[in-house]
């Protein structure tokens, strides 16, 4: 039977809609999860993607600013080594100044960057090197002069006119201008200024018994070494309170009244001028030396100044009974500047000619009044032009047990001297006042010209 024969009779099958339906909505899901997945992707990958680029931007950012802490912080590393490199270059170059070149080496080798990269800092190490090759030992301490003043005249033409006191004072006592015009010429002629401690050495033994030995000073050739002390630095009564009444006026005989501290901390002086008024400024030897020095650092041989010296009845450095703490400020300011504090015996007494009681008693006085404000000093001047006649026996026991191991004399002329063993020293002192310029000019050869230094008021 033919194939087609045997389905000749039978109907043809109609397509089921509702499968074909079936069949779409199976196909229309399946796209959709197909694109839902693809959507989820894409979102996943743009959140990926997001994310990655702002890890990426993060770590930019993070790198940037790394960066930028990094050149801050070397901006201001350099900047403080500007600022110490501009402090350490002053401070530096005052102390070679000096001739104290191998601190001033040590100071910039300190400096916490190098110093090679700042040419003004290396220039100097260069000069220190080069000019420490040509110091000079100076060892003859006897040779050292030391010039010894009273306090100054501020108003001459008060002092050189008063009723009382006024021959004396044109006598013997300088003004400041004379002082300011010596300290200039000192210098001009090659002098620099030292202490005790620059040209002897103070050593303990194993017992604590100090003793002393010679050191010598180095100095560029052609420089030599001067000392200057100042005798009773009290401001007594006397020449600054006309009218006796505790307070100073302008009756007083133009002298400076006392040192005070400006509103920086510096030594200065109170005065009370002919007006009355209570002014202050460079009345005396302390202001005049350190601004001078200031201006001339090579006058003064490592941060050297002066002696002053002081006695005890009428106070000291112008303050006096009461007032006597208010000193101590004054002394630390001293010392801080270099300056040594000497006695000059409490009550302005002979100790040469006065007996071994009155010795012992004003002794007494000395560190039961003084001491306690001023410290203990090592350092005497004799006062009266005194001095003892022997340095042995009870009196020369009493100043040791005192304390004391520097004793300034005075020269008799102008010839320096100096004695020293190993348990004392002894100097005498040049006089310089008003009768000396006048009369004895020959004192000074060599190291200022009296006529020209004089004050026009004499």
């Amino acid at each position: 039977m033919d194939v087609n024969e045997f389905f000749a009779d039978e109907t043809p099958r109609q397509p089921n809609p509702r499968r074909r339906q079936r069949n779409y909505k199976k196909e229309q899901l399946r796209t959709y999860g197909i694109l839902a997945v693809v959507g989820v992707l894409i979102i996943l990958f743009i959140i990926f993607a997001a994310g990655s680029i702002k890890r990426s931007n993060a770590k930019r950012e993070a790198a940037r600013q790394e960066s930028l802490a990094a050149m801050e912080s070397s901006l201001a590393e350099k900047a403080a080594w500007d600022k110490e490199a501009e402090i350490l270059l002053a401070e530096a170059s005052a102390v070679a100044a000096g001739y104290d070149y191998e601190k001033a080496m040590a100071m910039i080798e300190s400096f916490s960057g190098s110093y090679y990269e700042y040419d003004a800092l290396a220039n100097l190490m260069d000069t220190c090197k080069r000019e420490q090759e040509k110091l000079v030992a100076w060892s003859d301490p006897a040779a050292i002069k030391n010039l010894s003043f009273n306090v100054l005249i501020a108003d001459p033409d008060r002092a050189f006119a008063d009723a009382e006191n006024g021959a004396s004072y044109r006598k013997n006592f300088i003004t400041v201008s004379e002082f300011t015009n010596i300290i200039t010429q000192l210098h001009e002629n090659g002098y620099v200024l030292v202490d005790l401690d620059d040209f002897i050495e103070a050593t303990s033994t194993e017992g604590g018994v100090i003793t002393y030995t010679n050191k010598p000073i180095l100095l560029p050739e052609g420089k030599k070494p001067i000392m200057l002390t100042q005798t009773q630095v009290n401001y007594y009564g006397y020449m600054v309170d006309g009218n006796d009444d505790g307070t100073p006026d302008k009756d007083g005989a133009g002298f400076a009244s006392r040192l005070v501290l400006d509103a920086k901390g510096n030594l200065t002086c109170e005065m009370v001028d002919r007006s009355g008024n209570t002014v202050t400024g460079a009345y005396d030897m302390v202001p005049i030396l350190n601004t001078f020095i200031k201006a001339h650092p090579d006058f003064s041989y490592r941060g050297a100044r002066a002696i002053v010296s002081v006695s005890g009845y009428d106070g000291i450095f112008g303050y006096r009974g009461d007032a006597l703490e208010q000193a101590k400020p004054i002394v630390e300011a001293l010392r801080r500047d270099g300056y040594t504090i000497a006695c000059y015996t409490y009550g302005n007494i002979a100790y040469g000619t006065a007996s071994l009681k009155k010795l012992q008693d004003d002794l007494r006085s000395w560190q039961e009044t003084i001491a306690p404000v001023l410290g203990q000093t090592d350092v005497l001047v004799y006062a009266k032009n005194s001095d003892l006649e022997t340095y042995s026996g009870e009196k020369f026991d009493a100043l040791t047990k005192a304390g004391f191991r520097f004793f300034l004399g005075m020269c008799t002329n102008h010839e320096s001297w100096l004695q020293m063993n190993s348990t004392y020293i002894r100097q005498g002192r040049i006089l310089i006042n008003g009768a000396n310029l006048a009369n004895n000019t020959y004192f000074y050869t060599g190291l200022f010209d009296p006529t020209s230094i004089k004050d026009p008021s004499r």
